[in-house]
């Protein structure tokens, strides 16, 4: 967003200085909070890209047969992403249909997407938890 262009179609100028002055705190906030979201996308499209890749990696290794690193690719990914919670499934598919996320087609259904994995998630946590003691 260009400040300027929205100062002049404002009448900035012309403004008292305590309006001035709020407005320049509210866009210095602002600002901030979109760096943040922009900065949040940025770091999920890395996930992303790295999760296909060490996918990829170990699809590589265990083409050669080499399953012992294969599997250490998928297991480091899952720790430096701290998710434990596969280790509660003994089915791929299981873990699978229990985790997976439904396409959305809408920002409301990807939240409520959300909201969804986010209960699935504590009650994983739960028995991890409880499995610990």
């Amino acid at each position: 967003m260009n400040i300027e262009k929205l100062k002049t179609g404002l009448g900035y100028a012309g403004k008292p200085k305590a309006w001035q002055d709020c407005f320049d705190v509210v866009v210095r906030e602002v600002g901030k909070e979109f760096d943040i979201l922009e900065l949040n996308l940025c770091q999920q499209i890395v996930l992303h890209n790295n999760a296909l890749t060490v996918i990829g990696a170990a699809l590589i290794d265990l083409s050669k047969g080499d399953e012992d690193t294969a599997e250490e690719w998928l297991s480091n990914a899952l720790e430096n992403a701290d998710s434990y919670e596969w280790s509660l499934f003994t089915d791929s598919q299981e873990y699978y249909d229990h985790i997976k996320l439904e396409w959305p087609k809408t920002v409301a259904e990807h939240q409520e997407n959300l909201k969804v994995l986010n209960e699935r998630y504590d009650v994983l946590n739960a028995r991890l938890e409880a499995e610990g003691e």
